[in-house]
């Protein structure tokens, strides 16, 4: 994980609804592998992310928090 994943990853709960963040850092905060990030999209589980360039791909922080309240309520 990147200095900046690891960065956002410590502060996810105060960056701003609006904020981006990548792979790495929902795979740590699942705790799961970026296979099982891409099958929890591929079946509703989990936002699409947003395509920004050709290797860039970024989760949008609210819809990311939206999700886990879900998985919350779920448990």
């Amino acid at each position: 994980m990147k200095a900046n994943d690891t960065a956002a990853l410590v502060a996810f709960d105060n960056l701003p609804e609006s904020a981006h963040v990548a792979s790495p850092v929902v795979e740590a905060m699942l705790g799961v592998h970026r296979a099982t990030v891409w099958r929890m999209v591929q079946d509703g589980r989990l936002p699409a992310p947003i395509k920004f360039a050709r290797n860039v791909t970024r989760w949008k922080v609210g819809d990311l928090r939206k999700a886990l309240a879900q998985f919350a309520e779920a448990a």
